[in-house]
């Protein structure tokens, strides 16, 4: 991929009724080979499960393969509250399938999950529009508009430029609002 920092949403289903189904919602900086983003894990038959977990980790390519290594918590890297999902997998170049294996930590016990399919379940642009249409999100909402442009084909290069430095813009600006209402 040429991008330096692009998003991905892939997911895990296997045939077999009621298996758990994992979902990554990951932002991949290929500049520095990292990856960070979300997990959840859910399963509708008993026991229920609905595991939720911030992930973080790096990616290697290896010829047309990419080996992907996440953990997670509830929080961040830096807190100190124990890791509770770990995730080792292999994705295509195009990051479009492949297969991992992963675990979660989930009411007192982990549990473990092999070999499964993964696959893309959607576009940036969809994820994006479909988040800015929920009212209860502001701060997508204030730039989803711009990302969902940029993400067009038909927009040129410096028009997305444009339009990227001025969502940025407008995440500096929300950041600057927020560190101000948490210092009061």
């Amino acid at each position: 991929m040429s991008e330096e920092l692009f998003l991905v949403r892939l997911a895990t289903a296997t045939s077999a009724y009621g298996a758990p189904i994992l979902n990554l919602n990951l932002v991949v900086d290929t500049a520095n080979k990292k990856v960070a983003g979300t997990a959840s894990v859910f399963q509708s038959t008993n026991p229920p499960v609905d595991f939720k977990a911030n992930v973080w980790g790096y990616f290697s390519v290896l010829g047309d393969q990419v080996i992907l290594v996440l953990d997670g918590s509830p929080t961040s890297p830096i807190s100190k509250v124990a890791e509770t999902f770990h995730l080792r997998g292999h994705l295509s170049a195009d990051w479009q399938n492949g297969t991992v294996s992963y675990k979660y930590f989930y009411n007192g016990e982990w549990h473990n999950v092999v070999n499964q399919h993964l696959a893309a379940t959607s576009t940036v642009a969809e994820d994006i529009s479909n988040t800015s249409a929920n009212a209860g999100s502001h701060f997508h909402t204030l730039y989803a508009s711009a990302l969902t442009e940029a993400s067009r084909a038909d927009v040129g290069e410096t028009k997305a430029r444009q339009l990227l430095a001025a969502a940025e813009a407008q995440i500096r600006s929300l950041n600057e609002a927020l560190e101000k209402l948490g210092s009061r």
